[in-house]
């Protein structure tokens, strides 16, 4: 027997009207299935998610009338997610840890509202520097990011905090900020040299 919520099955017919979706936290899948990229009338989705990848991101940004996306996952890949595409998205929410993500340019052009759990540490790049392509979401107006402080440095959370408060200010929108912490109790003691 195929669930429809097996990575490769189908949904025959695919409900082409469908304009809401919504998956109970309650009975969470354990991925997107394919299926899931085919609603292109969708509008708004709502997904609980046991673990999303890459592909998910690269399935969802395709989709052409999606304007609201709300993700809740357990688990992320290690590392960073790179969101590219959305072009119609004008509500991006994503929360997961411990999931680092950079936005690519041209992606999320129409987006308003920015709704994010990030690790600090996943976030960061290679060279140390904090920079995950907020600068490219031109059109927002409300940015709400919680940043995950385990595995980060004291030093490094306050580097995070002050790249993206030096990053929303640029924004030509002048968007509200609301920027917090999480797991301050899991930041990672320097060592004194």
């Amino acid at each position: 027997m195929v669930s429809l919520w097996d990575r490769g099955s189908t949904w025959q017919p695919v409900p082409s009207r469908l304009r809401r979706f919504s998956i109970d936290r309650r009975c969470p899948i354990n991925k997107i299935p394919n299926w899931v990229g085919s609603l292109i009338n969708l509008e708004e989705l709502v997904l609980y998610v046991n673990k999303i990848w890459q592909e998910d991101f690269e399935l969802l940004g395709h989709m052409p009338a999606l304007s609201s996306l709300t993700i809740y996952s357990n688990t992320a890949l290690q590392g960073r997610i790179i969101i590219s595409g959305f072009h119609s998205t004008k509500f991006f929410k994503f929360y997961c840890n411990p999931a680092g993500l950079t936005f690519d340019a041209g992606s999320l052009l129409k987006l308003e509202c920015l709704d994010v759990i990030m690790n600090v540490f996943n976030t960061k790049s290679s060279n140390g520097s904090f920079d995950f392509g907020i600068q490219y979401l031109t059109n927002l107006r409300n940015v709400y990011i919680q940043l995950d402080c385990n595995g980060s440095t004291g030093g490094e959370l306050e580097a995070a905090k002050a790249s993206i408060k030096s990053s929303v200010n640029k924004l030509p929108g002048q968007p509200k900020l609301n920027l917090s912490t999480l797991n301050e109790n899991m930041l990672v003691h320097e060592e004194a040299n």
